[in-house]
């Protein structure tokens, strides 16, 4: 948590920047397994319930993720604007520690996504199977599974927001270079230095090299804070229409919920 207090106006100015996710958390109190497996008796091996604890996950998730990109905007504006001698260099570390966070954290929601996705389904490990060769993501093994078996079902529609995503394909790099590669080199922490080899060779095999200077950033802060916000948007909006399928499906099950009572009808 901040070592700061913001103005209620700054707080007011955070909450209308990102996204709302009040229409995804509204799924919540619907998603209990214990509830949901009394209409799965038969038979009681179904999967079906599981799906639930991953939907719920993938909400507790994206509500990490919100905090994240608050603390990021949090900090811009204390850095930048409210303390008495600005400090836009700790200014763009404090955000993007934050922002490189909630694109992890947002991949993270998003494979419970798919794993919740693969219980609503009753995907097995044979259907998945062909997919998974060379993939660890489940995202992705999900996503081409649907593509190629349930091209028109609205499960397939919803997820295709994401493969047409530029921003989340950005958010998707800035999460896999931080993990696995040199993390996101950004404008404005001084010099930066990618790892390459420095010599260049000319056609007369002479080598050069340059000293100092440094290298191009690959990002500005506000370039990674836009595309991370717009994909975490279009996450939530995918999310949203995920458990929304899965609460239509509940609800032929006789699994309602009105207001903040879920009623049950046992076969």
């Amino acid at each position: 948590m901040s070592g700061f207090k913001l103005e209620n106006e700054d707080a007011e100015r955070i909450m209308k920047e990102l996204p709302d996710l009040g229409r995804l958390r509204k799924h919540q109190r619907l998603l209990n397994p214990g509830v949901i497996t009394t209409s799965f008796r038969i038979p009681p091996t179904s999967n079906f319930p599981i799906a639930a604890v991953c939907f719920s996950d993938t909400i507790s998730t994206s509500a990490d993720v919100g905090y994240a990109l608050s603390e990021a905007l949090s900090n811009k504006i204390w850095y930048c604007e409210r303390r008495p001698e600005p400090l836009p260099e700790t200014a763009i570390w404090m955000e993007t520690f934050y922002l490189t966070d909630a694109a992890i954290r947002l991949y993270s929601a998003a494979e419970h996504l798919a794993n919740g996705i693969i219980y609503m389904l009753d995907l097995t490990d044979e259907d998945l199977k062909k997919f998974r060769k060379a993939k660890t993501s489940q995202q992705i093994i999900v996503g081409k599974y649907l593509m190629e078996n349930q091209k028109d079902s609205p499960v397939t529609h919803a997820v295709l927001k994401l493969k047409e995503s530029k921003d989340w394909d950005e958010t998707i790099r800035i999460r896999t270079d931080t993990i696995h590669n040199q993390p996101p080199t950004v404008e404005g922490l001084g010099l930066i230095y990618t790892r390459k080899n420095r010599w260049t060779q000319s056609e007369d095999g002479s080598l050069t090299t340059g000293i100092g200077g440094g290298d191009e950033p690959q990002y500005s802060i506000g370039d990674m804070e836009n595309s991370i916000r717009k994909a975490f948007a279009v996450f939530l909006e995918v999310a949203e229409r995920i458990i929304e399928i899965y609460a239509e499906m509940l609800d032929q099950r006789g699994i309602t919920l009105e207001g903040d009572t879920v009623s049950v009808q046992i076969p």
